[in-house]
């Protein structure tokens, strides 16, 4: 280890409840890599279908399931190079912004579509109401 780099988060011990995670690998990493796999699989199959995004689409669907299959492969790790823990837990970060990225991207889509059906009911009372 150079001078001036930090050294390696310690390993988080193996739980029983967890069953799977060897130590190195963050608690709750495989829950994030499941629900951001999931994600971008259907994003990219709403891409396809718009018919707009296919090459995009396509692409987000190939990387969904390569997440989903690294995380399977989560499975067969039973010990972690300390050299690897710190990758790991960066990984993690990107995986956790990544996925409250999509839940803050679901609630404003789901305020925007609120608001617009809102706005679509009041029009259509207000059009009523001048009849």
């Amino acid at each position: 280890m150079s001078e001036g780099q930090a050294p390696p988060p310690a390993a988080p011990a193996a739980t029983a409840a967890a069953g799977w995670a060897p130590a190195g690998v963050p608690a709750g990493m495989r829950g994030w890599m499941t629900f951001v796999a999931v994600m971008t699989i259907l994003s990219g199959v709403l891409s396809v279908l718009s018919c707009v995004g296919i090459i995009t689409g396509v692409l987000m669907l190939v990387a969904g399931i390569s997440l989903l299959g690294a995380r399977s492969a989560l499975d067969g790790i039973h010990a972690t190079d300390p050299a690897t823990w710190q990758f790991l837990a960066k990984l993690k970060t990107f995986l956790v912004a990544t996925g409250w990225t999509y839940i803050l991207g679901l609630i404003v889509a789901a305020l925007v579509f609120m608001l617009w059906g809102g706005a679509i009911i009041a029009a259509a009372l207000a059009a009523a109401g001048q009849r």
